[in-house]
């Protein structure tokens, strides 16, 4: 009787570790683990995309495939996280279509002024034959891209004067990335563009170091730049977005199942940040007021005149851009 009830104690010992193992993913000893670093807080769309992107993976994997995440530039930021996952330092980090240029040149297609109407008309023509060919231009260079998805539009904003007409950019002092056409673009509007990085943003602002940020109403709110700026400006002019890349070695080291998986997974992070950005502007916009930021949006005849005035930075690009992107782009509009 004892030996029956030692024995069954010992296979309910063995069936819980085997529904633990099998459920858990902590206590998996057949678990891959992959680092992925970014640069941006954890309340920004990327952070917050980034956690739904972890929680996507460890989920469908069943534990199998983990992820750590390092926001903040803890390991990375966005500038360096290309060339960290093409040396095959880490396994995923997420930077923005700004630096991707850099290897390739057709991601200034989000940079293209005017180029897209909306974030959903951007994140439809992921889909396209020319974005697709992007990607593998991209992974030909060392760089696969598994996610990507549109950081929003990007606005003026200024706590010199509110922006009626085009001569009222005339000398503010715009914080942009480290981006050429960022920068052609608010100089050619009268501005002086001047690049920051984001963790120095806020400081620029309060000492007196840059008078406005070209940026989207997200990192407006969430880094809380907002404090320091009294003018908004609606109008969308240029788009900018974030990818998850993964590096060749960590790729080529999962099996085809997990490859897939990673991959689908990176739509499905795609697709929620699409949605969640969608239904979070608003929001942010409302916030930004209620901190006290006046917006207001160019008359149809002021923005016909911006348009035609940066009509040369348009043109500039073009050849580096591409004309295949250009054109699905446009076959959109």
């Amino acid at each position: 009787m004892k030996q029956a009830k030692a024995t069954m104690l010992m296979f309910m010992v063995a069936f819980i570790s085997f529904l633990v193992v099998g459920i858990c993913p902590e206590a998996r000893s057949d678990s891959i683990k992959f680092r992925l670093a970014h640069g941006r807080p954890k309340t920004h769309i990327t952070g917050r995309t980034v956690e739904k992107f972890k929680e996507f993976v460890e989920k469908a994997s069943n534990g199998q495939l983990q992820i750590d995440i390092y926001p903040d530039a803890q390991l990375y930021n966005d500038r360096t996280a290309p060339g960290a996952i093409a040396g095959n330092y880490i396994e995923l980090a997420c930077t923005s279509n700004v630096v991707l240029t850099g290897w390739v040149p057709g991601w200034d297609i989000l940079s293209m002024p005017f180029m897209f109407k909306s974030d959903e008309q951007f994140y439809e023509f992921t889909s396209t034959d020319a974005w697709k060919k992007l990607l593998r231009d991209t992974e030909a260079k060392g760089v696969k891209v598994i996610s990507f998805w549109p950081g929003g539009s990007v606005f003026h904003w200024n706590r010199v004067r509110p922006i009626k007409s085009i001569k009222d950019f005339s000398g503010i002092k715009t914080r942009v990335l480290e981006s050429k056409i960022h920068k052609d673009i608010i100089n050619t509007l009268g501005a002086n563009a001047m690049p920051v990085s984001f963790p120095e943003v806020y400081t620029a602002l309060q000492q007196g170091m840059v008078d406005g940020v070209f940026t989207t109403v997200d990192a407006m709110y969430t880094a809380k730049w907002y404090e320091y700026v009294d003018y908004g400006l609606t109008n969308p002019v240029i788009m900018v977005g974030t990818g998850i890349m993964v590096s060749q070695n960590a790729w080529k080291s999962l099996p085809p199942d997990l490859q897939k998986l990673l991959m689908e997974q990176g739509r499905k992070a795609s697709d929620w940040e699409n949605i969640e950005l969608a239904q979070d502007k608003a929001k942010k916009f409302e916030a930004v007021q209620k901190g006290g930021v006046a917006l207001n949006a160019l008359s149809p005849e002021g923005l016909e005149k911006v348009k035609t005035a940066i009509e040369p930075v348009v043109n500039r690009y073009k050849d580096k851009v591409g004309q295949d992107l250009i054109s699905a782009a446009q076959k959109m509009n």
